[in-house]
């Protein structure tokens, strides 16, 4: 049976991507000549944009689906049903 991810674990796996993806645009935008842009900039757009479509469809309350993009920093409880987003063991 496979585990589901946490919301925190997921907003981790966004970061990553989001990260990882600027600092390969700003590689590439180093390397690159004026005017031509590196192809480190056109792989770096590919997980920087895929960051920003994951946050848009996974990160979502557990309990009532509701959609936490628009939260700059993730808090603990649902802003729509009140309901803490994680378990404490």
């Amino acid at each position: 049976m496979k585990k589901e991810l946490t919301i925190r674990q997921k907003s981790k796996i966004h970061s990553a991507l989001f990260l990882g993806g600027a600092a390969v645009i700003v590689l590439g935008c180093w390397l690159s000549k004026p005017l031509e842009p590196h192809f480190l900039v056109w792989m770096g757009l590919v997980p920087f944009f895929g960051s920003v479509v994951y946050r848009l469809t996974a990160i979502r309350c557990p309990h009532c689906g509701s959609n936490m993009a628009g939260c700059r920093f993730l808090p603990k409880c649902c802003p729509d049903c009140g309901k803490e987003l994680e378990e404490t063991p």
